[in-house]
């Protein structure tokens, strides 16, 4: 049994091979489609949603779980180690974070004398992911309490990226999630906008005008930052799988890659920037 267990929510686009290595605890997010409420990954999956937005079904509206469904997590942690971290989305782009907080007063009151720290991962996707594996790995490795381990989850936070191509901003600016990139929501006829989320903000980088263009754009970008150092990459994509294994190709063949994931995009992100989106989440070793 080991001493600190890490959790992390859905919106992490954690590979299941890494959750089931490390025996993360994945708290799902919600999807509300037709006045139904779904969790994130488990009682819907990313082609549904794709598929009825594609069909012009009415966007799904996304929210946090309840403090209560996130404490129930931490409880079942609980009968099994004595401290938990918990990575979350952005604070920024969800109550996730405050849910979370809340579940930890709750968790005390019933088991006193458990730690719990909650880290708000200031981005999405597996950029938050990597934190949460990072976490993971020290807990691994021998990490000898909470405070190593946060500390770990905390220099990765500082390495990580996701970059993303959309095939349109049309989902981000009804979500309400377009931030900075707010000013070409009304001129993009033609264009794959290219979005990099960090330090809490969806930020506008480019705008190509071809998927291809905005795929290598992505892979200019990662290669600008790796700088010849290994990389650790993970591809997500919105119902564009065959795109998506063609990009981590490249990015494996261009890039001195350690690992390469291929996720799909969470519903919960998914129903923000819509179909046809292509993201890579990835950080480089120190030297």
């Amino acid at each position: 049994m080991s001493r600190i267990a890490i959790a992390t929510d859905s919106v992490a686009c954690l590979p299941p091979e890494l959750v089931t290595r490390y025996d993360i605890a994945v708290v799902p997010l919600h999807v509300i489609m037709d006045g139904k409420t779904y969790r994130d990954g488990v009682d819907i999956m990313p082609d549904q949603i794709y598929q009825a937005m594609r069909n012009g079904a009415r966007i799904p509206g996304t929210s946090a779980p309840s403090p209560g469904e996130v404490a129930q997590t931490f409880e079942r942690l609980s009968q099994r180690t004595e401290a938990i971290l918990c990575v979350t989305l952005a604070s920024t782009l969800s109550a996730m974070f405050d849910a979370a907080q809340q579940a930890v007063d709750i968790v005390r009151a019933r088991v006193p004398g458990m730690e719990i720290t909650v880290l708000d991962s200031g981005t999405a996707g597996g950029a938050q992911g990597f934190i949460a594996v990072a976490a993971a790995r020290a807990v691994a490795s021998g990490a000898r309490n909470l405070a190593e381990v946060t500390a770990r989850a905390q220099q990765m936070r500082e390495k990580v990226r996701l970059i993303a191509t959309l095939d349109t901003l049309h989902y981000l600016a009804k979500g309400g999630r377009i931030g900075k990139a707010a000013s070409w929501a009304g001129a993009l006829l033609n264009v794959k906008p290219i979005l990099d989320i960090r330090n809490g903000q969806v930020l506008p980088v480019d705008r190509p005008r071809t998927m291809t263009r905005a795929l290598s754009r992505l892979l200019e970008m990662m290669q600008d930052d790796a700088g010849g150092k290994p990389v650790h990459a993970n591809v997500h994509h919105a119902s564009v799988r065959e795109g998506a294994e063609a990009f981590r190709e490249e990015i494996r063949a261009r890039l001195n890659c350690v690992e390469a994931y291929l996720t799909d995009f969470t519903p919960v992100m998914g129903v923000h920037t819509g179909p046809g989106t292509i993201g890579v989440s990835y950080y480089a070793d120190a030297d």
